[in-house]
């Protein structure tokens, strides 16, 4: 609150005098629903400013520091909506949206809420709690209302194929289950498909999206009706491998620009890639941020010349991007490349590992002279032979899977791991507990 110093906050009746004792020293405006409906039409200008006006802050989960927020205006988000939706080819006659996200979360916000709301396209929303507990409600709202389009995270596809049971739905009439990941994997395409061909899904039905805050939502987004491209590249990993068991690194495409963004795949020095090699996504588009709401330092690093620079790995091939992941998630050991999250996936599947709940990093070695990779999960119990075993398991998959050897792999207790506000494992600060935690390592 203190950065932020907001201006009004709206809040319901009941929670005016919290509120007010947590903003102490800050002193905003803080209004009810009541208040807004009697009094903005005598002054409407007392709520906000122009379209170039900052209409909200995207804030990021924050988890190793203080948020930062993503300074975005009216005229940004309006713009992205409608480059957006003609991407889509979204008619309000036609198309209807089911939603679970949360609305603090950038794709559920704008994609399932302020989009349709601007475009005059119903939508279907449920609670995020009740879709954790009951996954499968979801499907059951595409179903009953008809719904044509939904937006969900990688982990979501592989949660409804798991959960769904002996239920049958109907859901030959979607025309977009659309994955916004970094990345958005293959083999979660292939599972969603078959456990619900029974139930009209097709290949094409499964889009890709490349979004980030920082552009208000989209960047990319697959072509309607087509399924997105497979890409196996060799050369996501260098130096020589010791195996000839090593299992190809899959892509899925996340699509073309939608109108109005341009792409840069850049070395590290700066300089733009030719067509199919490897460096950092660099994105300008008319809708891009204003800059880090209050942070100027931060700011200058990533906004430059127009340009935003993403720190997310991919390439260009044909006029679509390929997004690799994060290049803080690059590790390199003995002259190889490996993506943190392959070696994570590599493990699912292995019988008493519980499923997201295990993080990737590198550490240094001085005695091993090269970068040393570890891999933490969380235990369902505190028996030490189980873990033993699995901690086997999970050095065996990875070897057969990536061919790597991991130099530790530590069973730890259930909660140990640190998650963002948006649900994800976050690399940074498990890397941290885990040198504080076991210095020795």
């Amino acid at each position: 609150m203190a950065r932020i110093r907001p201006r009004l906050i709206l809040v319901e009746a009941w929670l005016v005098d919290a509120m007010r004792a947590a903003c102490s020293g800050v002193d905003p405006m803080i209004v009810t629903p009541a208040d807004i409906y009697s009094e903005a039409t005598d002054d409407p200008s007392r709520f906000g400013g122009g379209p170039d006006s900052v209409a909200l802050l995207q804030h990021s989960s924050g988890t190793t520091g203080l948020k930062k927020g993503v300074a975005l205006t009216h005229h940004a988000i309006l713009q992205q909506i409608a480059a957006y939706a003609e991407h889509l080819r979204l008619d309000p006659s036609r198309h209807r949206v089911a939603t679970w996200l949360p609305l603090y979360h950038d794709m559920g916000l704008i994609a399932c809420f302020l989009m349709p709301i601007t475009m005059g396209i119903p939508f279907t929303g449920l609670d995020p709690f009740e879709w954790v507990a009951r996954p499968w409600t979801l499907l059951e709202t595409v179903e009953q209302d008809r719904c044509t389009h939904v937006w969900m995270p990688n982990f979501a596809f592989h949660q409804l194929s798991r959960t769904r049971g002996a239920r049958r739905f109907s859901l030959g009439h979607v025309e977009a289950f659309i994955n916004c990941s970094k990345p958005c994997r293959p083999e979660t395409h292939a599972l969603f498909t078959q456990t619900f061909a029974d139930c009209g899904v097709v290949p094409a039905q499964l889009q890709v999206c490349y979004a980030m805050a920082e552009t208000v939502f989209a960047v990319t987004q697959g072509d309607p009706g087509t399924a997105p491209r497979v890409l196996e590249s060799a050369a996501i990993r260098s130096g020589p491998a010791t195996s000839d068991t090593v299992e190809p690194v899959a892509v899925l495409s996340a699509g073309r620009a939608i109108r109005g963004v341009r792409i840069a795949i850049l070395s590290e020095d700066g300089a733009a890639l030719a067509d199919g090699a490897i460096g950092e996504i660099a994105v300008s588009a008319p809708f891009l941020f204003s800059g880090y709401y209050r942070d100027p330092d931060r700011t200058a690093e990533t906004l430059r010349e127009g340009w935003y620079h993403t720190r997310d790995l991919g390439m260009l091939r044909d006029g679509e991007l390929y997004v690799l992941g994060r290049s803080d998630d690059l590790l390199i050991s003995r002259g190889r490349n490996f993506l943190a999250h392959e070696i994570e996936y590599a493990t699912h599947g292995i019988d008493g590992l519980r499923p997201g709940r295990s993080v990737v990093f590198g550490y240094d070695d001085p005695g091993l002279g090269t970068q040393a990779i570890a891999l933490v999960f969380e235990t369902a119990g505190e028996d030490a032979a189980v873990n033993a075993a699995l901690a086997r398991a999970v050095k065996e998959r990875v070897w057969q899977a990536c061919d790597l050897v991991l130099n530790r792999v530590l069973p730890v207790r259930p909660g140990w791991l640190i998650k963002t506000s948006s649900g994800k494992i976050s690399r940074a600060a498990n890397r941290a507990q885990f040198l504080q935690q076991f210095p020795m390592a």
